[in-house]
């Protein structure tokens, strides 16, 4: 088994936890643009988290113009609150840092747009520890398709046996599985242990220093 020298993130419910900013936002433009937000629709919503706005939001219409629309509507209320409303998750900054230190290369690669991952990750304080991010504006294969990873490895200059993709959707782990990554599902984020375990990761992690000892 090779050597783990590599390790990709996920960000959002993995890295950084935006989930109360991204189902207000959700709901303000389900409102908005369809005239109702119900507990299905959200419950729906949710277990698309991890996948591209255009994927997310086209399984709720078949309407070109409304799946802009909704993009539209859902980017422009989000970017006024989620810097303010997002957090990191205890104990990950402290893991980060950590695995810095043991010389680990660290990226992201994740649904969000490039800049506002990166611009989350400053206000958070933790930009420093990635070398590396990848949104679905920078390439345009998406999860869980595996040429998200299979590009991000080329771009990092490490083989996918060498890399180890963390998330907590089954998206993550799909996209990381069809790679050939070793993947690490986490359970801080949207998913449950049975879910994740339902694609055959890994690992499993319940807190971010489990991480420490997959790792070494």
């Amino acid at each position: 088994m090779s050597e783990i020298k590599a390790i990709l993130f996920d960000n959002d419910g993995t890295v950084v936890d935006t989930l109360e900013p991204i189902l207000t936002s959700v709901r303000y433009m389900l409102n908005e643009v369809l005239g109702h937000c119900r507990d299905e629709d959200i419950a729906k919503f949710q277990s698309l988290i991890g996948l591209p706005s255009y994927d997310q939001f086209k399984e709720f219409t078949d309407d070109e113009d409304t799946i802009q629309l909704m993009i539209k509507t859902y980017r422009a209320h989000n970017n006024k609150i989620l810097f303010d409303m997002s957090k990191n998750f205890e104990g990950l900054p402290e893991v980060l840092e950590e695995l810095k230190n043991r010389g680990f290369y660290m990226g992201i690669v994740t649904s969000k747009l490039h800049d506002v991952c990166l611009e989350g990750l400053r206000q958070l304080g933790i930009d420093q520890y990635f070398e590396y991010i990848q949104g679905p504006d920078d390439w345009d294969v998406h999860k869980p398709n595996a040429g998200a990873l299979t590009h991000a490895c080329e771009e990092i200059g490490f083989t996918p046996e060498e890399t180890i993709y963390v998330g907590d959707s089954i998206y993550d782990l799909q996209a990381g599985n069809a790679a050939g990554c070793k993947t690490c599902g986490v359970l801080w984020g949207v998913s449950d242990r049975e879910t994740l375990a339902s694609e055959s990761p890994n690992y499993i992690v319940s807190k971010p220093s489990e991480l420490l000892e997959i790792v070494k």
